[in-house]
Order: C-alpha cells, then structure tokens, then sequence
C-alpha cells in the first residue's frame, strides 16, 4: 500500500454509487485505500434557529446515515473481486463542508452529479461545485447520465 487515501461522498444516490466506483478503479490502480464519507444535517426549519437537538434524535439520524451508507457501500462492492480497502466515515454537516475538510489527506476527492436539465446543474450550492471550489486536493466529478433518458438503454 502507498498510504493514498481517495475520499469519495457517499449519499445513497445513483451519481454517488458512480462515484464510489470509480473511486474503487482509480484505488486499485494506485494500491490506494477508499475513505466513503457520508454526511448528514437537519434543515434549519427542522431544527429552528438557535434550536438545539437533542442527544437521541442526533443518534437516530447519525443511524439512519450510517445505514444509507452501508446499503450504498454494499450495493457497489457486492460480488467485486480485489476490492481496496474502504474506510467509513458519518459525520454531521454540510456535505461539501464534511467531504472537503475529510479529503485534506487525500491523495483525490470523487463526487458524483446527475445531469438533470439546464436549470439544476446551473443551482448554486450543489456539493459538487463546492467541492470543486473549495478542495485543496484533485477532484473528479463523475457524472451520472440516466441512459433510458439519452436513448442508450437496449
């Protein structure tokens, strides 16, 4: 092993299990180790200005993002061969906040992205375009295209 590190974030979404594959490719290649981060946070109308959560329901959300994780991890790896070895992290927070700041030792940051038309790729916050923004690191941004919709599918 070289000790690279490749982050990649983790949502549970088709663009994210794309993502999460080409992560497990490139980590192979560089005898590298995967870091899966998935992040989770309340909305502000949830949660209330100056609101505070309480202790169990910070643990059931930390659960249900841990579980979310697992699926997504398990449905990517399933029956692959020589799969590197994927570290898991929850945390709370902003997705793109929690992916640049847990990549900072890493060797490349993955995020995923669907193509959804003109006007969602143009929406301001994504935490693809934050992440390439703000890393500090390599990034590769891997589109998910829905081939039923661009006339590829059998």
């Amino acid at each position: 092993m070289t000790g690279q590190v490749i982050t990649v974030g983790v949502d549970g979404s088709r663009s994210s299990a794309d993502a999460l594959r080409f992560a497990i490719d490139e980590a192979r290649l560089r005898g590298a180790t995967v870091r899966a981060v998935t992040s989770w946070q309340l909305d502000t109308v949830y949660a209330g200005y100056g609101g505070a959560l309480l202790p169990e329901e910070s643990a059931a959300h930390e659960k249900a993002a841990t579980e979310l994780q697992d699926r997504a991890i398990d449905s990517v790896v399933g029956d692959l061969q020589d799969v590197p070895l994927v570290e898991r992290r929850v945390v709370r927070g902003h997705p793109g906040h929690a992916l640049v700041e847990l990549s900072s030792d890493a060797a490349l940051l993955v995020v995923g992205t669907e193509h959804k038309g003109v006007v969602k790729r143009a929406v301001v916050g994504s935490t693809s375009a934050y992440c390439s923004r703000y890393s500090r690191i390599p990034i590769v941004v891997v589109p998910y295209v829905d081939v039923s919709v661009h006339g590829l599918a059998d």
